[in-house]
């Protein structure tokens, strides 16, 4: 940002928000001209249909996607009553993506659940984040390579790196949050950002190397970097991205390729230890951790590139960039959300005394995968933050890819169009949620687990915080959704443990308001949450 002569406004707004008014500026100013590229078939289909926010009159799209940069959530809400509800899809303007249909809720199903030759999900959420400059090597996008070693090794394993997990969680909480009894202020996306960074790479590549702070800096710095420099190039006309999009995106792949560096020695070493103990079936004893497993999965694979040591370290940098930055946006929102909810409710004491039981009956006296299973409260805690403070007004870009088209409720949508669904405006929904605006922590709870007045809508919906359905968003839906989910869920309710266990947290009058920047909702980085050590 600095680099782009912005420092006077990081300094006064916060990096992601002078991003933002760059966006702004550039994006209204190269509207047009990208729109003069445009495809005319799929422009003819977006001009018939309704968008919200738009008026009559002369520059009717420019003036309204000027409206969509601070203006989405609006257009959204007012499309998703208006429209969606009916079963039509409607048009949202941007600035990035020239326009977008919104797929309404009745469609789902029909719709995401179709093959990638007909409607394509791995593409345009790599283009989302111009993953083409932001990443680079094309082997590690779009590709469901990594999906299958989530799918195949880290959702499957991770109990068994449960205690690495646990003890290192705790080690960072002390070091970051510190071990006083005195008040003191934390910036909670950002600290626990940090601590989850540590966790990852602790079931990642181990010890000392989890701990490396130039390593953490540098894979921390990077993937706070995609998003950004993704929407500054997704601005710019198509045959402008080539020129500049190196550019935007040099900051932060420079920390991608000094991540890559760190990580290298490692990787190298690991694999000359197993190719010397296939050839010898030897004495070697193989580590249990996330960069073995890679290496275990890139063997199995035909192509041979997939055994480079350069390619399994960078695999190692998109792990952080996939795990880190979502665990601490989340698990910031839900501390946000939890302790600005009314105190004399008891909720404190509830996820403390359930943490505290749960852990004392765990026979190995450690957080293992099926002792944070019965952490009914704060998985429903964190579910119901993730509904009620989800990250974006419209998520999960789709691209239909069948030359035909795709049929949405009678409606013809052109091969080309970029489609997203609605998520606040679903998880908002009044014929949904009761009382939809109130964050309830235990709306998602089971009954036999609800303390005393836990709330008028507690037990609402029982539902775990890893279920993916068409009412609850967050971890996407159809066959494109998070299949590290099992690990996030994990990770969040290890660390959220820990927190309402040795941890007071001062009660917020009023929740730190989230960031609105286009259809990204997002916590603003500067806010601070006050914390002082248990006794």
């Amino acid at each position: 940002m600095a680099s782009l002569g912005l420092d006077v406004l990081e300094e006064q707004l916060g990096k992601t928000q002078a991003y933002g008014l760059l966006t702004v500026v550039l994006g209204t100013f190269l509207y047009s001209i990208k729109r003069a590229f445009a495809n005319h078939v799929l422009e003819h289909f977006l001009e018939e249909q309704p968008c919200p926010g738009r008026t009559k009159g002369p520059f009717s799209w420019a003036r309204a996607t000027f409206r969509s940069v601070m203006g989405t959530p609006q257009m959204v809400a007012e499309g998703y009553e208006k429209y969606a509800k009916a079963g039509l899809p409607f048009i949202i303007p941007s600035i990035r993506k020239g326009a977008y249909l919104v797929i309404p809720p009745a469609h789902f199903k029909a719709v995401l659940s179709k093959p990638e030759s007909v409607v394509e999900a791995h593409a345009p959420q790599f283009e989302n984040v111009s993953a083409a400059y932001t990443m680079r090597d094309p082997d590690i996008y779009p590709s469901n390579y990594d999906v299958d070693i989530v799918k195949k090794h880290i959702s499957k394993k991770f109990g068994s790196v449960a205690r690495e997990l646990a003890e290192e969680i705790a080690l960072a909480f002390d070091e970051h949050w510190g071990l006083s009894s005195e008040w003191k202020d934390v910036k909670a996306w950002l600290s626990l950002q940090d601590i989850a960074a540590r966790a990852v790479n602790r079931v990642s590549v181990g010890l000392p190397l989890c701990r490396n702070e130039k390593l953490l800096k540098h894979a921390i710095s990077y993937s706070m970097s995609v998003p950004e420099a993704g929407i500054g190039i997704n601005i710019l006309p198509s045959y402008l991205q080539p020129l500049l999009g190196p550019l935007i995106a040099k900051k932060g792949t420079n920390h991608c390729e000094a991540a890559i560096k760190i990580y290298l020695p490692l990787v190298e070493e690991r694999l000359n230890q197993f190719h010397s103990d296939q050839k010898a079936a030897g004495g070697w004893m193989p580590p249990n951790d996330m960069l073995q497993w890679l290496i275990e999965e890139s063997a199995t694979n035909s192509n041979p590139e997939q055994m480079q040591p350069r390619r399994i370290a960078h695999r190692l940098v998109m792990l952080n960039f996939n795990a880190v930055p979502p665990s601490g946006l989340t698990l910031s929102n839900a501390l946000f959300d939890f302790y600005s909810a009314t105190p004399d409710r008891g909720f404190v004491e509830s996820l403390r005394e359930e943490a505290d039981r749960t852990l004392k009956e765990e026979p190995e006296g450690y957080w293992t995968k099926n002792a944070v299973s019965k952490l009914s409260l704060m998985d429903s805690t964190i579910r119901e933050s993730m509904r009620h403070s989800d990250f974006g007004s419209t998520a999960f870009p789709r691209r239909v890819a069948a030359a035909a088209g795709i049929d949405i409720g009678g409606i013809r949508v052109p091969r080309g169009t970029h489609m997203e669904i609605p998520m606040h405006a679903i998880h908002m929904d009044s014929d949904l949620y009761s009382d939809p605006a109130l964050f309830e922590p235990f709306r998602f709870a089971p009954k036999e687990a609800l303390p005393p007045d836990a709330g008028p809508h507690a037990g609402e919906k029982p539902q775990p915080l890893i279920t993916i359905e068409e009412t609850f968003l967050g971890f996407g839906y159809g066959r494109s959704g998070c299949p590290g989910r099992f690990f996030a869920s994990h990770l969040l309710k290890v660390m959220f443990a820990y927190i309402v266990q040795n941890y007071d947290i001062e009660y917020m009058e009023t929740r730190p308001k989230m960031m609105e920047l286009m259809e990204f909702r997002f916590p603003n980085e500067k806010s601070t949450v006050r914390v002082k050590r248990r006794q």
